[in-house]
């Protein structure tokens, strides 16, 4: 099975959740001048084999 990545936007294009392959998922926030404040990252899930 391959490993996926899966992107999120909101309505002014900045990203908001980002999945990488390993399942681990960040969800960022923005300011209103769209800078990055945050990012929170989930514990990586175990893979099915």
């Amino acid at each position: 099975m391959a490993n996926s990545t899966s992107d999120s936007y909101n309505l002014t294009a900045n990203q908001v959740v980002k999945m990488d392959g390993r399942g681990v998922v960040a969800t960022v926030t923005s300011d209103a001048l769209n800078r990055v404040v945050s990012k929170a990252y989930s514990a990586v899930r175990a893979l099915r084999q």
